[in-house]
């Protein structure tokens, strides 16, 4: 059996599992929603990416949720069971495995219209666009039909049954790739730093105000996910490798000091943690088949956190973006200035402190 397997759209691999009764009666008719995307500072235990039978990843994560994110319309249409996409949604095989994974778990849906913007959000880069847009979705047709589905509960569903385009021109066809639940988490818990473990619960949380400012190598060029995979393949030795050594010393870290840090909102002990996994245990140079800038960067970003001009510094996921956080302004200025330096586009936003946000309903 291949490690990561191409399957259609729509199809639930882990059926949902609720202690309540779903029905299905539609309360709204239109639904417009704004998701956030999230930054993936690290794994707590990198060997956990793994590949296994029931697709099901648990080597939990430490999320940022931020200000860039996905519009999701919805409109309710005649009929049941049936979905329309608009012409201007990008990532269409990505919304039609959403809709089947609602169909699945309510049993019967009204035909949708769903139209979705992620035109500001760049594929297969660290933001977790495309767990953002599943996930984006779900929540819009969970709206719809009275927000039944609890977040915890879509969570768990949206991870266990991940899935990434196999390439831009298949509209039915997704790639197994691992997910943590951190893209889903992002929209639906309200909090900007979420510690992640298990399979996708949410261990701990904080709100932090502060400016991101996330660089990506001007040399990168985006991939499609069955590229992407096969070259992840080809490299999860060293995530193993990596797991295996330093997954005592993190998951200390993080309980003893990180985690106590974050219930008296201090972030500093997390920022440390992460710091020392991403440019000392070898996470970055891991994750450089994405993009060969990596090496450099992990090398020449450094003096950013060591030498206290931000207070967050990581790449996210396997990249090739790398980003800061600041809450002074000189900082994000140096930061700004230097990232550019190093041949990177820098991008700006902020932390998102809040669940998603619904900009209309009718």
């Amino acid at each position: 059996m291949e490690t990561f397997p191409i399957f259609k759209a729509g199809t639930v691999y882990n059926p949902i599992k609720l202690k309540y009764e779903l029905k299905s009666d539609v309360c709204f008719h239109e639904i417009e929603i704004f998701f956030p995307c999230r930054l993936d500072a690290m794994a707590i235990n990198p060997a956990g990416v793994c590949g296994n039978e029931c697709n099901v990843f648990t080597p939990g994560e430490v999320v940022i949720s931020v200000a860039l994110g996905i519009k999701v319309k919805v409109r309710v249409c005649e009929g049941e069971n049936q979905l329309f996409i608009s012409d201007a949604t990008k990532r269409k095989v990505l919304v039609k495995h959403a809709f089947g994974l609602m169909l699945k778990a309510y049993n019967k849906l009204p035909s949708l219209f769903i139209d979705v913007d992620s035109t500001k959000i760049f594929k297969h880069c660290g933001f977790g666009s495309s767990s953002a847009t599943i996930a984006a979705v779900c929540s819009a047709i969970n709206e719809i039909m009275g927000k039944q589905i609890k977040s915890k509960d879509l969570i768990k569903y949206c991870a266990s049954n991940h899935g990434e385009e196999v390439d831009d021109a298949d509209v039915n066809n997704m790639k197994v790739v691992q997910c943590i639940g951190g893209g889903a988490t992002s929209g639906l818990t309200n909090k900007g730093i979420m510690v992640i473990a298990g399979k996708a619960t949410t261990i701990a949380s904080m709100n932090f105000v502060g400016d991101v400012l996330i660089g990506i190598p001007n040399e990168f060029k985006e991939k499609d996910a069955k590229i992407l995979m096969e070259l992840e393949e080809q490299n999860l030795w060293k995530f193993k490798k990596t797991g295996e050594q330093y997954k005592n010393i993190i998951a200390y870290d993080l309980l003893h000091k990180a985690i106590p840090a974050m219930v008296n909102e201090d972030i500093s002990e997390l920022a440390k943690v992460v710091f020392n996994y991403r440019f000392y245990m070898g996470s970055n140079l891991n994750c450089s088949f994405v993009c060969d800038a990596i090496v450099a960067a992990n090398e020449s970003l450094k003096v950013l956190f060591e030498g206290n001009h931000c207070r967050f510094l990581a790449l996210s996921s396997v990249g090739p973006a790398f980003f800061v956080i600041c809450d002074k302004k000189e900082d994000i200025k140096y930061c700004e200035r230097y990232m550019q330096s190093q041949n990177m586009k820098v991008i700006k936003t902020k932390i998102y402190n809040k669940n998603y946000r619904v900009i209309r309903r009718i």
